[in-house]
């Protein structure tokens, strides 16, 4: 599995969910599912972000984990990909804020 080919092909949601479905966690696809959803996102668009996310943000901590887990593993993509889902579904954060009902101009005063 090239990552880097494989990320440009998730705006097609059937790569997508193919890729992820290929991991063989079902528990994570459904969480994944689940996180996607709760930003209004498909699935691909989900692990780009994913992706992203921690190509930019992890710290040095992170990506030791992440290279011990990938050297280790038969299909060192996967597991990439894997970790990184994992990560995202553990430490998702609503990427648009809550909506506050407004207080009735009665109240306001």
């Amino acid at each position: 599995m090239m990552i880097g080919d494989l990320i440009q092909r998730f705006d097609n949601d059937a790569v997508a969910a193919e890729t992820l479905a290929s991991l063989g966690d079902v528990a994570l696809l459904a969480d994944i599912a689940v996180a996607a959803a709760e930003q209004n996102v498909t699935l691909g668009e989900f692990a780009t972000m994913s992706v992203e996310r921690f190509v930019t943000l992890a710290s040095d901590e992170d990506w030791l984990r992440m290279f011990t887990r990938v050297t280790s593993a038969s299909d060192p993509g996967a597991a990439f990909l894997h970790h990184i889902l994992s990560d995202a579904v553990r430490n998702t954060v609503p990427s648009v804020p809550a909506q506050v009902a407004p207080i009735p101009s009665a109240q306001r005063r």
